[in-house]
């Protein structure tokens, strides 16, 4: 990695979550500005100054699974880094290299990445072809291509349907229950639904335990130690017997009731450790005696390497000892959790179990990212996937689709399925149209009546257009600002920051052309982006060819309406890009809709 960057020194975000590395708040509807306040407070703790010396010295930052952030999180983390590194530059001139898919879970909160304005102004987009996962299946990448089409193509395509269904139906494995002899303890079930940890984790052992029974495989049951007093006494802990202690537990603590041991047993991390940290990958080779487990004593387990294993392929056997260590697995020895007290109606309580849960039962959502070697997905009328995103993420988990299993029963899960795959939501033709516009190797064609430069965003942002978001950092800019007053009133200019550019305009301070308050305010009807490597006279000359264009319209026309002068500035910008190549190319950005404002 360096070394393809040339020296550049590269941070990879594995085991360190970027929540943590840029000391981001948890606080939810924080604006971005007060949310950058609080981390640039929490970094100057003493705590914290690995993360702030990462940070200031790091030239390379490499996010995995980027479509997680919002755009919020973005313009955070742009004000972070401009402070710390004491630049003003985007992101304090650190370069940001990020993969995503699109089609994924977007962010829980706040806007999806791709809405942020940094995106139109700092970032080069390129597309990933290919599934590395799948590469030796080719039959299971056209499964995985048809489920990233848009929505509007496979709307009433009978041919891509009928595609769909027969590769589904011969290459993935269908099942009807989780009783089948093919689903062995290795394989990771999947559910749509969140299920109580407790519940999910019941469920698998009793399938392993039955399974271990009939084939005679050596296990042993390790039951937690659940103990409670009344909040306020002095009177020593004692077992619990409170059922809604027990279930706030089972709620809100990560460790589970009940943990299944079995040689090659899997395992996911609690706590951070010794030699471990929270949910990374454990896997056990050797079962610990009876005696162990009733004294608690650590465990031997073995741990995935730091840098990213989901899963394990035990279906030809256990791997030897040797095996492990030569692929960077490390021993560890596994201690019961912390202490960490529950209370509930009055009583307090704590749990001892070993710091892990089984790997075995989660949602499709918590699988985004993984590679796994065999999945179940459950598939019925009470828990199937509800959304495109899942079926993009339950499709593209393993090698081979084969590996894939639906557990429900098959033409029905299918039908859904391609339901799903045509159902668009709010962001759907934004995101849509980034994509078509702003990546630069790819194949789809540009069917809007606006150039391929330009991006309008009044017809694909989902909301109000007095909510579309203006750029906030100091990458360049040539704008067109028209007349709240007089649609026939314009100013063209240039700026590094067009938002504190417009609040100067409309307080008079900006430009003699903007200062008669008879016709302030005035609104952004447009903006040319993509300027960062730009000087102040290119941005110039940017600005002039706009005027210019605008006088000779005027005169040869008498056209001085909104529209006209969006286009001249459309024609600024093709005139640009006609002579480079797409990675060169700067964006026009609409931001009216001039028909409705008397265009």
């Amino acid at each position: 990695m360096t070394t393809a960057l040339l020296g550049a020194r590269a941070t990879v975000l594995g085991g360190i979550h970027l929540h943590k590395l840029f000391g981001l708040s948890t606080k939810k509807s924080v604006h971005s500005y007060r949310a950058a306040e609080l981390a640039l407070e929490k970094l100057e703790r003493k705590s914290q100054m690995m993360y702030l010396s990462i940070l200031r010295s790091t030239d390379v930052l490499i996010i995995d699974e980027g479509g997680q952030l919002s755009a919020e999180n973005v313009n955070t983390m742009d004000i972070i880094l401009k402070k710390v590194r004491k630049s003003r530059r985007p992101f304090g001139g650190m370069l940001i290299m990020v993969t995503m898919d699109p089609w994924q879970f977007g962010p829980i909160e706040g806007l999806p990445f791709l809405v942020s304005s940094h995106i139109l102004t700092n970032f080069i987009l390129v597309e990933l072809k290919h599934s590395v996962r799948a590469h030796q299946d080719p039959s299971f990448q056209e499964i995985q291509n048809i489920t990233r089409m848009s929505p509007s193509k496979l709307k009433q395509n009978k041919a891509i349907k009928r595609r769909f269904t027969e590769l589904m139906s011969k290459h993935i494995t269908f099942v009807d229950d989780f009783d089948n002899s093919i689903i062995t303890p290795d394989v990771q079930r999947m559910h749509s639904k969140r299920k109580p940890a407790f519940v999910a984790s019941n469920e698998y052992i009793a399938a392993c335990q039955k399974q271990f029974e009939s084939n005679n495989t050596p296990f042993l049951i390790c039951n937690s130690e659940d103990y409670q007093h009344r909040i306020g006494s002095r009177a020593d802990f004692v077992p619990a017997t409170s059922k809604v202690l027990i279930d706030a537990m089972n709620k809100t603590l990560k460790e589970p009731p009940k943990l299944l041991f079995w040689k090659g047993a899997m395992f996911e991390a609690t706590f951070n450790g010794d030699g471990y940290y929270q949910s990374q990958l454990l896997i056990m080779l050797r079962l610990p005696t009876a005696e162990e487990i009733r004294k608690k004593s650590p465990l031997a387990l073995f741990v995935a390497p730091a840098h990213g294993i989901n899963g394990l392929d035990v279906s030809n056997g256990i791997p030897s000892e040797q095996d492990l260590l030569s692929h960077q697995w490390k021993p560890v020895k596994i201690p019961i959790a912390p202490k960490r007290e529950v209370s509930s109606t009055g009583v307090l309580g704590f749990r001892r179990q070993y710091a892990m849960k089984t790997v075995g039962a989660s949602t499709i959502n918590k699988q985004i990212g993984n590679t796994l070697m065999r999945c179940a997905i459950e598939f019925n009328p009470s828990s199937c996937p509800w959304e495109k995103a899942q079926v993009v993420v339950m499709l593209s988990r393993t090698r081979r689709a084969g590996d894939t299993i639906i557990v429900g029963p098959k033409q029905a899960a299918i039908e859904h399925m391609f339901e799903l795959l045509c159902i668009s939501n709010q962001w759907t033709e934004y995101v849509e149209t980034i994509l078509r516009k702003l990546t630069v190797n790819s194949d789809a064609t540009d069917d809007d009546t606006d150039s391929s430069s330009t991006i309008d965003y009044p017809t694909i942002f989902p909301y109000r257009t007095c909510d579309i978001p203006l750029p906030r950092d100091n990458s360049g800019y040539v704008y067109l600002l028209i007349s709240i007053r007089d649609f026939n009133r314009a100013y063209v200019g240039e700026t590094t920051n067009i938002i504190r550019r417009l609040q100067k305009h409309n307080s008079g301070y900006a430009s003699r052309g903007t200062t008669d308050p008879i016709y302030r305010p005035y609104f952004v009807a447009g903006y040319i982006c993509g300027l960062g490597d730009f000087t102040k006279v290119q941005r110039r000359t940017l600005e002039q060819q706009w005027q210019q264009y605008n006088r000779w319209v005027m005169l040869n026309g008498g056209r001085t309406d909104i529209q006209t002068r969006i286009n001249q500035g459309q024609r600024v910008v093709d005139d640009y890009n006609s002579k480079r190549p797409k990675e060169l190319h700067i964006i026009f950005i609409k931001t009216v809709n001039s028909g409705v404002i008397g265009g």
